[in-house]
């Protein structure tokens, strides 16, 4: 038997994190917070192994929730601005992807910058 859909949110808090793309969700409180608690975590994910990344992710959302958020996207089927929560599976996802958002490029300049104070010390 399928689980009932989660029941419609029709305001949003400043804890809550809103999934989907745009501005409106970048520049809304919950997700510029978000943003930084993930931020805070990336050193320890850049260099944790796969399942401790998973924990991570999952300790990052657990944090959300403890704080009254929520990770909502829009309905689409229901007209107005109408959010659902998305559940902790996706929660985890979104996490995880924006835990992975700019590492690369944090990575080579962090090892730019060994390879420059190197060449300093020689």
């Amino acid at each position: 038997m399928t689980p009932p859909p989660p029941p419609p949110i029709q305001e949003v808090s400043d804890d809550d994190v809103l999934c989907g793309r745009g501005g409106a969700t970048n520049n809304h409180v919950g997700n510029r917070r978000f943003r930084q608690l993930v931020t805070s975590h990336q050193p320890t994910y850049l260099v944790a192994r796969k399942r401790e990344k998973k924990v991570i992710a999952r300790e990052i959302v657990k944090i959300v929730r403890e704080r009254g958020g929520r990770f909502l996207k829009k309905n689409d089927q229901v007209g107005g601005s109408v959010w659902v929560d998305v559940g902790d599976d996706r929660a985890v996802e979104k996490t995880s992807q924006t835990l992975r958002e700019g590492l690369d490029v944090r990575a080579s300049k962090n090892l730019g910058n060994l390879d420059a104070a190197a060449a300093a010390a020689a």
